[in-house]
C-alpha cells in the first residue's frame, strides 16, 4: 500500500509514530512522509536542521519532505501558535513537491488538530482517504 504520513513530528524526534512507520516500511508498504523541521523539546532546531537546511531526505529508505516552521523554543502561547500554524501553512505548500499516487493519507496528530490542514489539501490532490490518529490498518497508535 502507498501511504502518505502527515505529522508535524518525525525522526529524529522521539515519537511512537517512528516505530509504526518503520514497521510498515519493513512489511513492504511504500511510505512517504510530510513533516516539519525537527525542533520538539529543543531550544531551536535539531543539529543539522533549520530554515536553510535541505527539505528532503531519505530516512531508513523512506522519502521525508520537511516543511519549514517556527521553532517551539521555550514554548509559550505565541511560540506554540506560530509553531503549529506555520507547519499547517508551510506543510500545505510543501505538498506541491510530493508525487503520488497514494492509497491512504495517515495523519498523526498528538497535538493540535492543525496538522490535519495539510491533509485536507493532500486528500484533494491525491484523491485518497484520510485516517486520523488512533487506529490505522487495525493497529493502535
Amino acid at each position: 500500500m502507498r501511504i502518505l504520513l502527515i505529522s508535524q513530528y518525525f525522526y529524529p524526534e522521539n515519537f511512537k509514530i517512528n516505530d509504526l512507520i518503520f514497521s510498515l516500511k519493513a512489511r513492504g508498504h511504500q511510505i512517504t512522509v510530510l513533516t516539519g523541521k525537527p525542533n520538539y523539546s529543543k531550544i531551536n532546531f535539531f543539529k543539522g536542521y533549520g530554515w536553510k537546511s535541505d527539505d528532503f531526505e531519505i530516512v531508513n529508505g523512506i522519502p521525508v519532505y520537511r516543511a519549514n516552521l517556527f521553532s517551539r523554543r521555550h514554548g509559550g502561547a505565541l511560540r506554540l501558535f506560530l509553531n503549529y500554524f506555520s507547519f499547517a501553512f508551510l506543510g500545505s505548500l510543501k505538498l506541491r513537491k510530493i508525487k503520488g499516487p497514494f492509497e491512504a493519507i495517515f495523519v498523526y496528530e498528538p497535538s493540535p488538530i492543525t496538522v490535519g490542514i495539510p491533509a485536507v489539501f493532500a486528500k484533494r490532490r491525491f484523491k485518497a482517504p484520510i485516517f486520523f490518529g488512533l487506529k490505522i490498518f487495525g493497529l493502535r497508535v
